[in-house]
């Protein structure tokens, strides 16, 4: 089952995230990437094409992701409990940043979204199992050219 198409019980209301509205480098990369893209369906892929080249903080892109049944069952998280099979996906954007693994994915159309807290949190703690570190090293966060959210996987793993 692919990460961006699980229904949750799992819900954090956007007020509970740290909304960075101000220019960050996210933003900033995010509109001069945008001018590259000539459709609708090229931007995803300008996106992260534009970060990996430009941002020295972007380490990887498209890195795709699974979790087996019995590791989510490992975490104990109500509202998760009732996943029947392996979870898949592939994270847009890897980032290092002041020590932290920054996992963030770009919504062009972040005020529709309704999944994307349980998607990136689902893709940090698969990467946490895959490469054995530690989920407070992690951090959380989607995107697009107006607003950047983030949050640390452990909010939700201590709710």
């Amino acid at each position: 089952m692919r990460c961006s198409n699980i229904n949750s019980n799992i819900k954090l209301k956007i007020s509970e995230f740290q909304k960075l509205t101000k220019e960050n480098n996210a933003l900033k990369l995010c509109k001069l990437a945008l001018c590259l893209a000539k459709k609708n369906n090229e931007r995803h892929q300008k996106v992260e094409e534009f970060m990996l080249i430009n941002d020295s903080a972007t380490v990887a892109v498209e890195v795709p992701v699974f979790l087996f049944k019995k590791e989510l069952e490992n975490f104990n998280l109500k509202g998760l409990s009732d996943m029947n099979q392996t979870i898949t996906g592939h994270i847009d954007i890897i980032q290092v940043r002041y020590n932290k693994i920054y996992v963030l994915d770009y919504k062009p159309q972040i005020e529709k979204e309704k999944n994307a807290t349980i998607q990136v949190f689902l893709y940090t703690l698969a990467l946490s199992k895959r490469t054995n570190i530690n989920l407070e090293n992690f951090v959380c966060g989607w995107f697009n050219d107006k607003y950047y959210y983030e949050f640390s996987p452990l909010d939700i793993i201590n709710n």
